[in-house]
């Protein structure tokens, strides 16, 4: 799924990764490659299974995507990281605030 930008909105995107797995989904997959329109962008794979990401095999011809690339997608840096535990609900949207204070320091 689309998840934000771990760059631009660190909170959000790992509020995003908590909340699906609060819904019962066993394992998240958090990644992010550069979409020429956004930037560093955030997605997330999700399963029911384990999922080995260390051997993951484009065996598709692609334009970019490579073996390697692909692993790489997986790796985040230190300041992409976050220690926000709090998920998003209806009644306790806290995306949108993590969302809207990590967008002001980027006006």
């Amino acid at each position: 799924m689309q998840a934000t930008s771990a760059f631009f909105s660190k909170e959000a995107y790992w509020c995003i990764n908590r909340t699906l797995l609060s819904t019962g989904i066993r394992n998240t997959y958090p990644y992010h490659a550069y979409v020429p329109a956004f930037g560093d962008w955030g997605f997330i794979l999700a399963a029911n299974y384990e999922l080995n990401i260390k051997k993951f095999d484009v065996d598709v011809d692609t334009k970019y995507l490579t073996n390697e690339l692909a692993k790489d997608l997986f790796s985040f840096s230190k300041d992409q990281l976050s220690n926000a535990s709090t998920i998003s609900t209806l009644n306790n949207p806290k995306i949108s605030e993590y969302y809207i204070n990590s967008w002001k320091t980027w006006n």
